[in-house]
């Protein structure tokens, strides 16, 4: 299914976790599936709690990951966003940015120059205080 940036938005909005990642034919929107080591039975009572606590996120922070969004598009960069208490942009399991509304950490990266990091980080540094944690 052929998504567009809208649509991404709308999902991140409603506080729902998205996988994006590319095709021929355009962008490819999927719900996040995680990795769980939960039975069948738990989940059902997990989702309760899940669907009670839906996060807001505020507008400087939402129009922030809209201008992020828009240029991992425009770059075809595969991503995942995790909408939980903050809010974690994944590259990789080793490579991610963790949002909250007082600051952004930032995981897996050395310095600002690296990619994909590099195509984004002049709007981090304008409005947010951010943090470098070494690679594990």
């Amino acid at each position: 299914m052929t998504s567009n940036i809208s649509e991404i938005l709308q999902k991140i909005r409603e506080g729902k976790s998205i996988e994006v990642t590319y095709d021929n034919s355009g962008i490819i929107l999927s719900d996040y599936k995680g990795v769980s080591k939960v039975s069948k039975e738990d989940l059902g009572e997990i989702k309760k709690i899940a669907r009670k606590t839906k996060p807001k996120i505020n507008k400087t922070l939402f129009s922030l990951l809209e201008n992020i969004i828009k240029i991992l598009i425009e770059n075809r960069i595969q991503f995942k966003i995790i909408v939980e208490k903050e809010i974690h942009l994944k590259f990789s399991l080793d490579n991610y940015l963790t949002f909250s509304e007082e600051n952004i950490k930032i995981f897996g990266y050395k310095s600002k120059e690296e990619y994909p990091l590099s195509l984004f980080f002049n709007h981090i540094e304008k409005n947010y205080k951010y943090k470098f944690y070494k690679p594990l």
